[in-house]
């Protein structure tokens, strides 16, 4: 929840109120970008060897 308040703006509220496969939904995409995320980091920091 802190992910999405942080960076994308969500209220809390929002994320609280929503039903189990909503939820369920979000953290599949959540852990979806933070998997892109890690190996576009990881690509950047590989490309300088």
């Amino acid at each position: 929840m802190y992910y999405l308040f942080r960076y994308h703006h969500w209220n809390p509220k929002d994320y609280v109120e929503m039903g189990y496969g909503a939820r369920t939904v979000i953290a599949a995409f959540v852990a979806q970008e933070s998997s892109e995320k890690r190996k576009e980091y990881e690509e950047v920091m590989n490309s300088g060897k």
